[in-house]
């Protein structure tokens, strides 16, 4: 199937065109080999993770959430969660990060809460000053952070710029549904530490 010389290439390929109606798993295996390995998913193989991103759906959330605590192993997580989004994947798996597009704040000029997100969680996993850098409940923590963002999101007249009150609070209980949704204790996180 030419698996060596795409390997080579640092190419990601289905090998038949039923792969992802077979073991829709592989949607979230293929994001994070693609990240974990450096590697480029090939054109036809991403169309077919585009249209069947729906699918992640039928596959249970201890099967997804081993997969994710592996792409947190990557050296930038955030390549894998850039292809989720470009997939769909990320609004199947991840709403409440995808609801952080397009989110502007005061970080950076043109800068959103998801961007954001991203240099937080690739900051979490090997930032030098960190002494637990890489800890799964870190990168959760990192990642789930400012999503509460979506939710409280407003213009203050008096300072005449978008405020985020009480973020935090939000964002804590949206983590916790979010790990219990995802059955993430089966993956050895204590999602009080997370949250």
């Amino acid at each position: 199937l030419g698996g060596q010389e795409d390997l080579q290439k640092k190419i990601l390929r289905m090998v038949f065109d039923a792969a992802f109606d077979e073991d829709p798993l592989r949607l979230i295996r293929a994001v994070q080999f693609a990240a974990r390995f450096h590697l480029t998913i090939e054109e036809k193989t991403l169309a077919a993770m585009k249209n069947h991103a729906g699918l992640i759906a039928t596959v249970s959330a201890e099967r997804i959430i081993e997969e994710i605590l592996k792409l947190f192993s990557a050296e930038r997580p955030s390549a894998g969660f850039e292809i989720m989004r470009h997939t769909g994947l990320l609004e199947k798996v991840f709403p409440e990060l995808s609801a952080l597009i397009g989110i502007a704040q005061d970080k950076r000029p043109g800068d959103d809460v998801y961007q954001h997100t991203l240099r937080v969680l690739d900051a979490a996993r090997g930032d030098p000053y960190l002494h637990h850098a890489g800890d799964p409940e870190l990168m959760l923590a990192a990642l789930f952070h400012d999503v509460g963002k979506a939710k409280t999101k407003r213009y203050e007249k008096t300072k005449d710029r978008i405020v985020f009150y009480n973020h935090q609070v939000v964002s804590k209980r949206m983590t916790s549904q979010w790990l219990q949704r995802m059955k993430a204790t089966t993956g050895g996180v204590d999602p009080e530490n997370v949250e």
